[in-house]
């Protein structure tokens, strides 16, 4: 588990909100997520630069293979779930109103509130799941990532 703040977080999210609204949640009631979900292959310019920052954070080269938004509104939550056979996973905080629920990893007994440029990165093998959401245009950017172990240089 490790816990980051996007430096410049304040832009980067107006950007990312200005960009979630513009794109379809075709994937809506389609997964564990009973919120709106955009496609899991999004491919859209600040979220690219957000998976940028995110793979930096790591020695080891890493890269995004799934990210989308996720927008709730009141009453939408997560059911519990992980990622399996992903190295890691992530949430992002772009939009947390009053009333944002927070992020629950119940194996664990841990629960992190919904804060606006914090990512929380988790192995994707860990139980997790947002509780009914209290508030209207909670959105998040979440993901997965493979971790590189064999590099070719040519």
């Amino acid at each position: 588990m490790r816990i980051e703040t996007h430096p410049h977080y304040e832009s980067l999210n107006k950007k990312l909100l200005q960009e979630s609204e513009n794109i379809s949640y075709d994937w809506t009631n389609k997964t564990n997520v009973k919120a709106q979900m955009s496609n899991p292959d999004t491919y859209l310019k600040y979220l690219n630069q957000l998976c940028d920052w995110i793979n930096s954070l790591f020695e080891q080269p890493t890269s995004c293979y799934n990210k989308w938004y996720a927008r709730y509104d009141e009453e939408d939550y997560a059911d519990l779930h992980c990622h399996s056979g992903a190295y890691m996973s992530f949430v992002y905080y772009v939009n947390t109103p009053e009333g944002s629920s927070p992020l629950v990893f119940p194996d664990i007994n841990e629960t992190f509130e919904a804060k606006e440029g914090k990512l929380v990165l988790f192995s994707g093998d860990t139980n997790h799941y947002v509780p009914a959401n209290k508030c209207k245009n909670r959105v998040v950017v979440a993901g997965n990532i493979s971790q590189f172990t064999n590099v070719i240089e040519y």
